[in-house]
């Protein structure tokens, strides 16, 4: 079985909380990034290494989604934290 990737947010960004979505900065890049509420909750999961299928079961256990449409907005919301470097993959432990 394939062991997939785990992923944590960096340690180069600040967030905030916004009452409906969270507000990150890069301060490496200054790159900011705005998600919204279901974004957020994917967001403070990032704190501890998650897989992609452990966010997509995180997601699922709070709304209620059509499981492939959830498994499709999180694929795109991880490529575009990975591509802009807000999240990372954790060194594997030694």
């Amino acid at each position: 079985m394939e062991q997939q990737l785990k992923m944590v947010s960096g340690d180069t960004v600040v967030s905030t909380d916004l009452g409906d979505g969270v507000a990150l900065l890069d301060v490496r890049s200054n790159v900011y990034f705005s998600l919204d509420e279901v974004g957020a909750v994917v967001w403070k999961a990032l704190r501890e290494p998650r897989s992609k299928t452990e966010l997509i079961d995180h997601v699922l256990s709070i709304y209620e989604v059509d499981p492939d449409q959830c498994a499709t907005d999180i694929e795109m919301l991880l490529d575009d934290l990975r591509n802009a470097k807000p999240i990372e993959s954790p060194a594997p432990a030694a």
